[in-house]
C-alpha cells in the first residue's frame, strides 16, 4: 500500500473504521484508523488502475453502500535489497577456468518478474583476488530475473572473491555477502591416431588413450571406446585374443586390468572397455601431474576407404561411465573426454591429372579414380594385405613380387575406361612409390575420358539410359541423389538435358579394357519379330522376353516410332532419339518402379520398309527389371533339336560370332568350350549354364581364360547341351 516493498495489514475495526498497519521494516508495524462512515461487512484490496500498487474496496454492513479508496501512490523510488545467499562453485568436468555463480533477489527470492511489486532491473558481478575487494573487477551486467553467471576467465588453481549487487534503475542496492572459489582442472581423457590423418586401406591404424591426472592422485580408471567396426577391425593382442587394449608397459607396473574385453565379450561390437585398478602397496600408483600419461593401445585395421570415428564415451544405462578413482578420497571423479576423433581412410595416393569429358572443376576436386596396373603378361598388379607395411602411412607396394612393366588404366565412375598416356610404368627394385604423372587418357577419338556410363560397367548403353531417365530432374537436393549423382555426367549437380546429350554422344562405346570376358549375347531365350505387312512392316514384336525397363534401336532416315499401343504406352516412360552414323538412335526406358512384361507389341513404326527390317532387327537391345542390357534372339521359333551352327565371320579376326539353338521344354545344363588342335581346352564360354530353350549366340574374343590373346590357327567349338553334343571349325587369321 506505500511506497516501499514490504507487505501491509489493513482491517475492518469493532465498529464504522479501517484499522491500517503499515509494515515500516518487516518487524515495526505503525497503525493508522480511517473512518468509513457505516459499518463494514467485507474489505478486499484491488489494483483498479494497473499502477502495481493496491486500491481498497470496502462493503457496508447493512447498506448497500460501496466505498473506494484510489491508492494515489505514483512511483516506489526504493532501492533494492541486497542479494542473498549467494554462492560460488567451480564447473565439473572442465579443463579448469570456470566457475558458477548463483544468488535469490534480496526482496523476492527467486519469484519472476512478472510476480515482483518492485522489480529488480539489473544484477552487477564484480571479482576481486582478496577478500577485502580492494581491486575488484566488474565481470559482467546480468538482466533482472536472472540469478546466475558463469565466470568463463577464471584461472586455475587460484581462489577468487565474488558479490553481487542489485539495481532498480538508478537505485543501487548494498552488496551480498561475499562468496568464494577456486577454479581446479577435472582430469582429461584423450585419443591420439599415430599415423593419422593419411590413413590408407589395409593400414594399422593405432590409437593412444592418454591420461592427464591433473590435480589428483589415481588409484583407478575405466575408460569406454567406441568405433564403426564396418570400417575398422579391431586387432586384438597377439598373447589374447579377448584383450582389445595393449596396456602401455610403464602402467602396467603399477595397475592390473580388472577389465580388458570387448562390450559383453562380443568381437566385432563396436565397443571396448578398460579398468585398471592400482597395485602399488600405500594406494595411488599416477601422481598429480598436467603432463599426459600413455594408458593402452588399440590397433585397428582400415578396412576400407570411408569417414569414420573414434571416441571416449559414456554410457551410464549400460554401466559404461568413463572415470578415474582418486586415491586419497575414493571418490569417484568425473573426467574431461577429449573431442571425437574423425578420420578419412582413404586408398593409394598417386600424382597427376585425369581429364574426364566436361567435368567441371568443381566436381573434378571431388573426382575419385580408380588406377588398374596390368604386366605385360597379363598379371595384375596386387597385394593381398593391399600394403607392404601395413604401420606405417600410405600404401607400400611390395615391390620383390611384382618386379616388371605394367599398363596403367584409370576409371572415374561415371566415365569410360582410358590408358594413360605413355602407356607403362616401370616397377624395379630401386622405384619406392609409383608416382608419375597424367597427360590424357590414351583414347582413340577425344582426349579426355568419355562420359555416360551411369551404372560403371565400362559401357555406355541402354542400361546407362535407363538410369539417366529415371533420375532425370534430379539436382544435388533430391533425396535420391546418390543414386541420381552416377548419371550427372557433367557433375554440375543436376540430372539434365546435357547429360542426356554426353550420353548420346558416347552410346556404344566401350571403354579400354586389359582383357574382356567372352560371355553368351542372348541371356533369354525369347525372340523379337517383324509384325504387319509383308512389305510395310509396322510393329516389333517380342515373346518370352520376361519383364523389361527398356528398349533401343536403329532406324533408317524417314522412319519414326511410337510407345502407343506398346506394353510401354501403359506406363510412364521416356522416349528420346538422336542421330548415328547409320541412322537414329530411339530408345525408350521406364521412369516407375515396375518394369512391364516383353510379351507383345514392343513399339510401332511408320515408314518402315521390308528392306530395313534386318539391320533394325540386328540393333535391338532390351533392358531387364535388374537394368541389364541384352541383345534378343531375333524370330520367336523355339528350335527343334539343340544345333550348333557355323560361327561367322570365319575365317575371323578379332571375334567371331557362335550361334546355336537349345531345344525342349525346360531348361537344360549347356557347356560351349573352344579347343586346339591338340585337344587342349583354350576357353570355356558357358560352364553348363541353365539354359531355356530358344536362340543364342556367343561371342569369342581370341582369347584364352587368363584373357591372353592366343595365336593364329584352327581351334574348335564344341557345344555340349544335355546329351547332346557337337563341333564345329574355327580359323583364326591374324
Amino acid at each position: 500500500m506505500t511506497a516501499d516493498v514490504l507487505n501491509d495489514i489493513v482491517a475492518g475495526g469493532g465498529g464504522d473504521f479501517l484499522v491500517f498497519f503499515e509494515n515500516v521494516d518487516g518487524t515495526l508495524f505503525e497503525r493508522q484508523d480511517v473512518d468509513t462512515g457505516f459499518p463494514i461487512r467485507d474489505i478486499q484490496l484491488v489494483d483498479l488502475d494497473n499502477n502495481r500498487v493496491s486500491d481498497l474496496i470496502v462493503l457496508s454492513a447493512d447498506s448497500a453502500l460501496v466505498r473506494v479508496y484510489h491508492n494515489r501512490l505514483t512511483g516506489r523510488n526504493v532501492p533494492p535489497r541486497a542479494p542473498a545467499r549467494l554462492t560460488a562453485t567451480d564447473v565439473r568436468r572442465d579443463l579448469g577456468g570456470r566457475i558458477v555463480l548463483s544468488w535469490e533477489d534480496g526482496d523476492y527470492g527467486t519469484r519472476r518478474p512478472a510476480d515482483q511489486v518492485i522489480a529488480t532491473t539489473a544484477y552487477t558481478v564484480v571479482r576481486a583476488v582478496d577478500a577485502e575487494f580492494t581491486a575488484a573487477d566488474t565481470l559482467a551486467s546480468v538482466p533482472g530475473g536472472v540469478l546466475s553467471y558463469t565466470d568463463a576467465a577464471a584461472t586455475p588453481y587460484q581462489t577468487f572473491y565474488y558479490q553481487v549487487t542489485a539495481s532498480r534503475g538508478d537505485l543501487r542496492s548494498a552488496p551480498s555477502a561475499p562468496a568464494s572459489a577456486i577454479s581446479l582442472p577435472a582430469p582429461l581423457f584423450d585419443l591420439k591416431l599415430t599415423n593419422a590423418p593419411r590413413v590408407s586401406r589395409g593400414d594399422t591404424l593405432r590409437a593412444q588413450v592418454y591420461l592427464t591426472p591433473a590435480g589428483h592422485r589415481i588409484a583407478g580408471t575405466s575408460v569406454f571406446l567406441t568405433y564403426e567396426p564396418s570400417a575398422l577391425r579391431l586387432l586384438a593382442t597377439p598373447a589374447d585374443t579377448t584383450q582389445p587394449f595393449r596396456v602401455s608397459s610403464d602402467v602396467l607396473g603399477s595397475f592390473t586390468p580388472a577389465i580388458n574385453t570387448f562390450h559383453n565379450g562380443i568381437p566385432g561390437s563396436g565397443k571396448v572397455d578398460l579398468s585398471l585398478i592400482s597395485t602399488t602397496p600405500g594406494g595411488g600408483a599416477l601422481s598429480p601431474g598436467v603432463e599426459p600419461v600413455l594408458i593402452a593401445e588399440l590397433w585397428f585395421l582400415a578396412s576400407k576407404p570411408v569417414t569414420t570415428f573414434l571416441s571416449i564415451d559414456n554410457e551410464p544405462g549400460a554401466n559404461r561411465s568413463t572415470a578415474i578413482v582418486e586415491d586419497s578420497t575414493g571418490a569417484w571423479i568425473e573426467p574431461v573426454l577429449g573431442d571425437t576423433t574423425h578420420l578419412v581412410v582413404r586408398d593409394i595416393f598417386v600424382s597427376g591429372q585425369v581429364a574426364p569429358q566436361r567435368r567441371s572443376l568443381a566436381a573434378l576436386a571431388t573426382d575419385e579414380a580408380t588406377l588398374l596396373f596390368i604386366k605385360t603378361g597379363g598379371d595384375t598388379l596386387l597385394s593381398t594385405l593391399n600394403d607392404a607395411d601395413r604401420l606405417t602411412p600410405g600404401i607400400q607396394v611390395p615391390l620383390d613380387a611384382t618386379a616388371g612393366t605394367y599398363r596403367v588404366f584409370v576409371k572415374v565412375a561415371t566415365h569410360l575406361q582410358g590408358s594413360v598416356v605413355g602407356d607403362t610404368v616401370t616397377i624395379d627394385s630401386t622405384r619406392r612409390n609409383l608416382t608419375f604423372r597424367w597427360v590424357a587418357p590414351d583414347t582413340t577419338s577425344i582426349d579426355s575420358l568419355p562420359a555416360g556410363d551411369a551404372n560403371n560397367d565400362n559401357r555406355v548403353n541402354l542400361a546407362d539410359f535407363g538410369v539417366l531417365v529415371r533420375h532425370f530432374g534430379a539436382t544435388s537436393a533430391s533425396s535420391d541423389w546418390a543414386a541420381a549423382r552416377l548419371a550427372n555426367f557433367d557433375g554440375d549437380d543436376q540430372v539434365d538435358f546435357d547429360d542426356f546429350l554426353l550420353l548420346a554422344d558416347n552410346f556404344g562405346r566401350v571403354g579400354m579394357e586389359a582383357r574382356r570376358s567372352a560371355r553368351a549375347v542372348a541371356a533369354s531365350a525369347g525372340a523379337v519379330w517383324m509384325d504387319g505387312a509383308e512389305a510395310a512392316p509396322d510393329a516389333l514384336r517380342g515373346r518370352n522376353l520376361g519383364a523389361v525397363r527398356g528398349l533401343t534401336l536403329l532406324l533408317p532416315e524417314g522412319v519414326s516410332a511410337r510407345a502407343d499401343g506398346s506394353v510401354f504406352g501403359e506406363a510412364r516412360y521416356e522416349m528420346l532419339s538422336w542421330p548415328e552414323a547409320l541412322g537414329q538412335r530411339v530408345a525408350i526406358a521406364l521412369t516407375g518402379d515396375e518394369p512391364v512384361a516383353g510379351d507383345g507389341i514392343l513399339l510401332q513404326f511408320d515408314g518402315l520398309a521390308a528392306a530395313d527390317v534386318g539391320p533394325l532387327l540386328a540393333s535391338v537391345r532390351l533392358l531387364d527389371a535388374q537394368q541389364t542390357s541384352f541383345q534378343p534372339a531375333v524370330n520367336a521359333a523355339v528350335p527343334v533339336r539343340s544345333t550348333l551352327h557355323p560361327s561367322f565371320p570365319n575365317p575371323f579376326n578379332p571375334s567371331t560370332i557362335i550361334p546355336f539353338d537349345v531345344a525342349g521344354v525346360l531348361p537344360v545344363a549347356v557347356r560351349l568350350e573352344v579347343f586346339d588342335v591338340l585337344g587342349q581346352r583354350v576357353r570355356r564360354l558357358l560352364h553348363d549354364d541353365a539354359m531355356r530353350p530358344g536362340r543364342y549366340r556367343a561371342t569369342w574374343d581370341a582369347r584364352d581364360d587368363d584373357g591372353v590373346t592366343v595365336a593364329s590357327g584352327v581351334y574348335f567349338a564344341r557345344l555340349t547341351a544335355g546329351p547332346m553334343q557337337a563341333t564345329h571349325r574355327l580359323l583364326l587369321v591374324r
